[in-house]
Parts: C-alpha cells; sequence; structure tokens
C-alpha cells in the first residue's frame, strides 16, 4: 500500500471536566486522556468489536497506523498496527461477520487500503478494488451482510460508495442525490437502514442520506441547524443515532439524537471540551466519543452511560 501512517498517538483534545447530562440515570464521565502518550494531527476512528473498543490514530510524526484497545476496564497502550501502513489522514473501521475492517487513504497515492484482524492477527494492508482515489478519510458501515464503504472524490468532491460482500467488492459508484461534501463523511446503521452523513462542501451545514438496501433518500439537512468545519462522527446505542460534530466557530463538541422517526436538536456535549478536528464515536454497551486536544495533539476520551 502507500505506506498509510498513523499515529503514535497522542491526540491533545479537549479540556477534561466532569459534566453531568439531561437524561436519567445516564451521565458522562467527562473528558480523560486516553492512557499511553500517543499523539496526533487529525481525527480518530473508534469501533466496538466483540465486547472492546478499539481506537486508530495516524502518528503525528512519522504517519504510522496506531491502536488502543479497551476491555471494559483498561486500555491497552498504543501499539502500530501491523503492515507498514502510513497515511496522512484519519482511518475508518468497521467490524462485519467475525472481522474489524481498517481502512486508510495512502500517504502518497491517495489510493484507499483496507487491512482486515480476526480478534488474533492482522491481514496486512491491500488496496480496495476499483481504483479509487480521496483526499480524505473514508468512512464504512455494514448493513444487511455487507460492509458499505464510502469516500469523496479527490476532485470532483462527489460521495462515492464501495460495497464488500465478504468475498468481493463491487467497484465505486457515485452515491445517488448529488451530494458533494470537502471533508470525511460519517455512516451508521440503525435498524434496517444505513445512515450516511456529511458536511455541505459550501454551507458548512450538517447532511444526511439513507439507504434501505435497495435504494437511497437522498440528502436533506439534519434538522437543528447545525454547522461544522470539519468530519462528523456517528454511532447507534440504545435504539438511537449519535451524532457528534466541532462547532465551526467555538470549536466545542456537540450532539444530536435520532430516535428514528426525529431528531433532538444540537446540545453541547457536558465537559467544555474542544477541538480542531472531527470527532470518533463508537458504542458497545456504553457510548465513548473521541476527540484531539487543540494545542497538545493529545488524544481525549468521554464515555456516556
Amino acid at each position: 500500500m502507500a505506506r498509510f501512517t498513523v499515529l503514535r498517538y497522542t491526540c491533545g483534545v479537549l479540556a477534561a471536566a466532569t459534566l453531568s447530562i439531561q437524561s436519567a440515570g445516564a451521565a458522562w464521565s467527562g473528558w480523560g486522556q486516553v492512557p499511553g502518550g500517543g499523539l496526533t494531527d487529525v481525527a480518530l476512528s473508534a469501533s466496538a468489536y466483540k465486547g472492546n473498543i478499539y481506537l486508530f490514530g495516524k502518528g503525528l510524526a512519522d504517519k504510522k497506523v496506531y491502536m488502543a484497545t479497551f476491555n471494559g476496564a483498561v486500555w491497552s497502550g498504543w501499539s502500530e498496527v501491523p503492515g507498514g501502513g502510513r497515511t496522512d489522514v484519519a482511518l475508518a473501521s468497521a467490524p462485519m461477520g467475525s472481522t474489524l475492517y481498517l481502512f486508510g487513504k495512502g500517504a502518497a497515492d491517495q489510493k484507499v487500503y483496507v487491512a482486515g484482524y480476526n480478534g488474533g492477527a492482522w491481514s496486512g494492508w491491500t488496496e480496495v478494488p476499483g481504483g479509487g482515489r480521496t483526499d480524505v478519510a473514508p468512512a464504512a458501515a455494514t448493513l444487511g451482510g455487507r460492509l458499505y464503504l464510502f469516500g469523496k472524490g479527490s476532485a470532483d468532491r462527489k460521495v462515492y460508495v464501495n460495497t464488500f460482500n465478504g468475498g468481493s467488492w463491487s467497484g465505486w459508484t457515485e452515491v445517488p442525490g448529488g451530494g458533494m461534501t470537502n471533508v470525511a463523511l460519517a455512516a451508521v446503521t440503525l435498524g434496517s437502514r444505513l445512515y450516511l452523513f456529511g458536511k455541505g462542501a459550501a454551507d458548512n451545514k450538517v447532511y444526511v442520506a439513507s439507504f434501505n438496501g435497495a435504494a437511497w433518500s437522498g440528502w436533506s439537512e439534519v434538522p437543528g441547524a447545525g454547522s461544522t468545519d470539519a468530519s462528523l462522527g456517528a454511532a447507534a446505542m440504545g435504539g438511537k443515532i449519535y451524532l457528534f460534530g466541532k462547532g465551526a466557530a467555538d470549536r466545542q463538541v456537540y450532539v444530536n439524537t435520532f430516535n428514528g422517526g426525529a431528531w433532538s436538536g444540537w446540545s453541547q456535549v457536558p465537559g467544555g471540551g474542544t477541538t480542531d478536528a472531527g470527532i470518533a464515536a463508537a458504542a458497545n454497551k456504553n457510548l465513548w466519543i473521541f476527540a484531539k486536544g487543540v494545542a497538545d495533539h493529545k488524544v481525549y476520551a468521554d464515555m456516556w452511560r
């Protein structure tokens, strides 16, 4: 692969603080640094896999790809993902079946690469078939036994998808609806639909398109009048989608929830955290978000349960 390189993780992100949220019986933990001394200059990627949280990042200085895992009690510390990959943007990850798939953009060639993890060993990096190229991070989610990989076209800023059925890739095609963006996308599945989120290339507004396994809905603005200048993060838990974004003006972290029928509107995640990159989100029995510190490049986490 065009050598990706992720993080010697140390993403410094938001100010640590205690917080409480307006949901009975639920609370945010407050922002704290992910142990291990990692540093990065781009957004992170996170997935729940076999009951653990897997966090991926690009090394600040070496562009290598690093991973840290949380087993419900402690963090593993950062280690390089085998295979010698290097990248200059954030990664994307998603589980399908018994495999966790990690995607990255080659640092030199803008091609899209994939590595698979079976819980014991990594496959090594290979190019995703189809000849796609991008200048931002990809996004990935699974629906109906297929993995959907999304990317922004390098030149045309259009949104493309490539699907994997466990044996072969479909090739890249444009997501219907004429959407355009200049940052990475976010994807998540709720029930029988896949939801894709992106920032408008011209207006900084937040848009969503959904897919039912056969047809796309087209793009519409996510209610709440939110705007951002960075990529979004999304996770599903308890029958809801939690969508996270960085405020375009104040760099604070905001959340908007969707219950399958209506959106809550944007509200600030308690704790005073700020970042200058996109947010990563993942959920198992708890909801996790991750961000890079503005000044210190350290990696921070906040958890809601």
